[in-house]
């Protein structure tokens, strides 16, 4: 293995081991000196790749975003390009994903991370707008193959279902609900679907919603 890969690896390592760590403990309780000795790891072997704690968990919801994105992108091509592809399991693929990025995040992480990460907000903003498009595309398909209803209109049903989420997912809600992140994700959702599916189609996505994508 080149020195280069070896780097990379290592710095994977390093991401994986402060991710499970944040999940598990929170922001505050992740410490430098725990993931070095998971991983059997010098803290200059780290700091030679992070600078700081901070640095760390930057690249981590960074490169969160972005696997988040290439996944939503491959469903999206999925729809486009295959014919053959039905579009009621392919939506409901598209909410496994985001529910995957989220339902194991806790409310208490949501706070902590808004308050040290300000500038994090504001990413995530950014990266909410490069996601816009491909979930108003989306819904453009579904109304295209007769799955969605022709009255309803794709600009309009794209804001209200992605604005809704937006709102309802901020730290400050979530604190005050007693629902869980992946409970939120599913009722809105599944609520938002069935108001505006064919009555073939709101038949077939509620046996969807049995199955384990």
């Amino acid at each position: 293995m080149g020195i280069e890969n070896e780097k990379l690896e290592i710095k994977q390592r390093i991401i994986d081991s402060a991710k499970e760590r944040i999940l598990k403990y929170g922001y505050r309780n992740l410490r430098i000196d725990d993931i070095t000795n998971d991983l059997q790891i010098s803290k200059r072997t780290l700091y030679e790749i992070f600078s700081s704690k901070e640095d760390l968990v930057r690249e981590l919801f960074q490169q969160s975003h972005t696997i988040l994105a290439n996944e939503i992108e491959s469903v999206l091509s999925s729809i486009i390009n295959n014919d053959d592809a039905d579009f009621l399991v392919e939506l409901r693929k598209l909410w496994s994903i985001v529910k995957n990025h989220t339902d194991t995040v806790s409310n208490q992480l949501f706070s902590e991370i808004k308050t040290v990460f300000p500038d994090l907000s504001c990413r995530r903003q950014d990266f909410e707008e490069s996601i816009k498009s491909s979930f108003a595309e989306i819904y453009k398909i579904g109304i295209a193959k007769g799955q969605i209803k022709s009255s309803i209109r794709s600009e309009l049903f794209f804001l209200i279902h992605y604005h809704a989420l937006s709102s309802i997912l901020k730290p400050e809600i979530i604190a005050q609900s007693s629902l869980s992140i992946k409970e939120i994700l599913d009722g809105v959702s599944n609520l938002l679907l069935t108001g505006v599916l064919t009555e073939d189609a709101q038949k077939k996505y509620l046996e969807l919603t049995e199955i384990q994508i």
